[in-house]
């Protein structure tokens, strides 16, 4: 079993719309259902990128059904109709492989990652996707069956959808001003004077979302802890 990253140059549809965004990263997850686009640039113009998009939507016979602007990126939502002939995601489904998320453009660069089970699938894949783009191998490596574990995306509900926006929003200005690091950048007195607030609630408000994102992490920590174990069988943990 192998993982395999690799980056594209081709004119399927969303490579097409990135490279009317140059300067930009956008993500793509997609389930079979819909696509869910994030794009990150400065000085994002999200208007010209709603448009697009509903545009692009339009041209494969789809429909946005989610859209979002936030401080730093924007956000979307479609009805997925991928196949075989305009996505490389579902050309790698097609040839057994896993794919692992997201996607990433950039610069009109596709970098796609999947997991392939048998030794022969990813010759047969490189040579499809030379049909359509021209591809560069970015990093392959060796996978064990335990290693599975180890490439599932954790899910941000999972992790966060317990906290309060308050407490997301401590937690966020605590970590972007390096209250985590060793030594510390920032202490709670600092924090709470910035956001008008005593020490001990903007200590509680950490207690509270630090305790959340534990709780949260258990069945992740457990997978892992096996992972290692199986990768390490003879060596005792520290």
């Amino acid at each position: 079993m192998e993982e395999i990253t690799v980056e594209l140059r081709h004119n399927l549809p969303f490579s097409n719309v990135a490279s009317l965004f140059p300067g930009s990263r956008i993500f793509r997850w997609c389930n079979s259902y819909v696509d869910y686009l994030e794009i990150y640039e400065r000085n994002l113009d999200y208007e010209k990128f709603l448009n697009e998009m509903t545009e692009f939507s339009e041209s494969l016979k789809s429909t946005v059904v989610f859209s979002s602007r936030h401080r730093d990126y924007g956000s979307i939502m479609i009805r997925c109709r991928c196949s075989v002939f305009n996505s490389t995601v579902k050309i790698a489904e097609s040839h057994g492989c896993m794919v692992r998320s997201p996607v990433i453009y950039e610069n009109a660069v596709e970098k796609i990652t999947f997991i392939s089970m048998e030794p022969e699938v990813p010759s047969k894949l490189f040579a499809k996707y030379m049909t359509i783009a021209s591809i560069e191998l970015i990093e392959k490596k060796k996978l064990l069956s335990d290693d599975l574990r180890d490439v599932w995306a954790i899910s941000l509900s999972d992790l966060f959808s317990g906290m309060s926006k308050k407490q997301l929003e401590v937690l966020n200005d605590a970590v972007s001003r390096g209250y985590y690091e060793i030594p510390k950048k920032t202490h709670v007195e600092d924090l709470s004077s910035t956001r008008g607030i005593s020490p001990s609630t903007l200590q509680e408000h950490l207690n509270k979302a630090q305790s959340r994102i534990m709780k949260s992490m258990e069945p992740y920590l457990m997978l892992y802890s096996k992972y290692i174990e199986a990768r390490n069988p003879e060596k005792d943990s520290e």
